[in-house]
């Protein structure tokens, strides 16, 4: 089987670490086949490092783990997503609208993004929030974190979710709950 990316978190902390994503040449049944290296330039590593570094990354991902908050579509920005895909998009909209209906709060539809403490702190007061009400979800319903005038959010990905949620939502808030993680966190 070819080259594995590790999951888009996993693969910004280690990018912060090293410089560089690392590609998987394992079999795992918790990470998709990708072949975004066709030239094989990106470093490969066994299964059993596999491994250790995904122990490793969810070490990191507790560490810096800030809390998590539901934040306006608006102020959410994906400077890492590859470009937008309309495909993409219209099928998380038939999911949104069917199957599973739109809901942000799910573990598997929250958005991860990296905040620096300075603009952590400012949102906190901007919002009169405490880093305590981040850290605490009460029944699914998350902390609004609200951000100043042209403030943004860095997210490491989710922007095909998020596009898909601003064309079905209509008139109601437009929010999505999100993961933040600390950032310059060495």
């Amino acid at each position: 089987m070819g080259p594995f990316l590790v999951p888009p978190l996993s693969c910004a902390l280690l990018r912060a670490k090293t410089g560089t994503p690392y590609i998987f040449s394992a079999t795992s049944p918790n990470v998709s086949e990708i072949s975004d290296d066709p030239a094989n330039t990106l470093p490969t590593m066994s299964t059993s490092g596999f491994t250790v570094v995904t122990r490793q990354i969810e070490a990191e991902k507790t560490r810096i783990h800030i809390g998590t908050a539901s934040i306006r579509i608006d102020v959410l920005d994906f400077p890492y997503s590859r470009e937008l895909d309309p495909k993409n998009v219209e099928r998380l909209k038939r999911l949104f609208r069917t199957e599973r209906g739109c809901i942000p709060g799910e573990l598997q539809n929250r958005i991860p993004a990296i905040i620096h403490e300075g603009q952590l702190q400012e949102c906190l007061k901007f919002s009169g929030k405490t880093i305590n009400e981040l850290r605490s979800e009460s029944s699914g319903e998350y902390a609004k974190l609200e951000f100043p005038s042209g403030m943004r959010l860095e997210c490491l990905h989710g922007q095909h979710r998020v596009k898909a949620a601003e064309e079905i939502l209509g008139d109601r808030e437009k929010r999505w709950v999100v993961d933040l993680f600390l950032a310059g966190m060495d």
